[in-house]
């Protein structure tokens, strides 16, 4: 009787602990699986290749009284005999079949305005598919790279204002100032690791030049052309570091250029 007794509670231990073992299991997968149902979104500066252009998201920005998206696309110019204007779709994120009401304004040939128009208030993520002009839009719907925008993720304003075009080209240009900006303390770090570089070149042929005397002739030969390749190393660096100077002085010029053009933006 007691062997009975203990292989049934054996069995209703087992099924018991398989029963929190699978419960737990499943609420862990909440956690470490990401959900189907997951808002999908493209954080700003994240860029998807159209053809041979790229594309770089600059802005998005929901304004909440019109139920309005708004992104801001820069589009870099590769070669301007094959210019072509950009075109959208614009879906909801996981069905194709539901497109959105959109308004693509061009401020200039690498600057781009969508506007998103009559979203649901409870839109979840909006899937856009960005195409040159001619292309088959259905196709790049179903195969194209996209950005996504997620209401969660955005910026949210609360009415809309219309803006100009001399605002979005101040836009523009404040981009061109930040990645010259970027460019120029880039190229300053790399002309000090050259310095520093040519610094310690210049103390190996010191400390060669300071043996040479005694070594043979063979040796001698051997030192004398490290020191050769070394000054050689010296020279393409030091013309690095000037071509880097130059690089800096046409990009704090044009800074200065782009900063004149943005106070007149400004007053338009």
């Amino acid at each position: 009787m007691f062997t009975r007794f203990k292989l049934k509670r054996t069995k209703y231990q087992i099924a018991a602990g398989t029963a929190v073992f699978l419960c737990l299991l499943l609420f862990s997968s909440w956690f470490i699986l990401p959900s189907q149902n997951e808002a999908k979104h493209s954080k700003n500066g994240t860029s998807v290749t159209l053809d041979n252009r790229e594309v770089t998201l600059i802005d998005s920005v929901y304004f909440e009284d019109k139920q309005r998206l708004e992104m801001d696309f820069y589009v870099s110019i590769s070669d301007v005999t094959q210019l072509k204007n950009v075109e959208v779709s614009v879906n909801k994120t996981g069905e194709a079949s539901k497109k959105y009401n959109t308004k693509l304004i061009k401020i200039n040939e690498s600057f781009y305005v969508l506007f998103v128009q009559d979203l649901p208030k409870n839109w979840k993520s909006v899937r856009v598919t960005l195409s040159q002009e001619g292309a088959d839009k259905d196709a790049l719907v179903a195969t194209g790279k996209p950005f996504y925008a997620a209401q969660k993720e955005v910026l949210h304003q609360a009415t809309f204002k219309p803006k100009s075009e001399a605002y979005y080209e101040s836009k523009q240009i404040d981009l061109f100032i930040q990645e010259s900006e970027k460019t120029i303390v880039k190229n300053e770090k790399e002309i000090s690791a050259l310095l520093a570089s040519n610094k310690k070149i210049k103390k190996v042929n010191e400390e060669i030049r300071s043996n040479l005397s005694y070594q043979t002739k063979e040796k001698q030969e051997a030192m004398t052309t490290t020191i050769q390749g070394n000054e050689s190393t010296i020279a393409m660096q030091l013309s690095k570091i000037d071509e880097l100077k130059t690089t800096n002085n046409e990009l704090r010029s044009a800074i200065d250029k782009a900063k004149n053009k943005q106070k007149v933006l400004d007053w338009l």
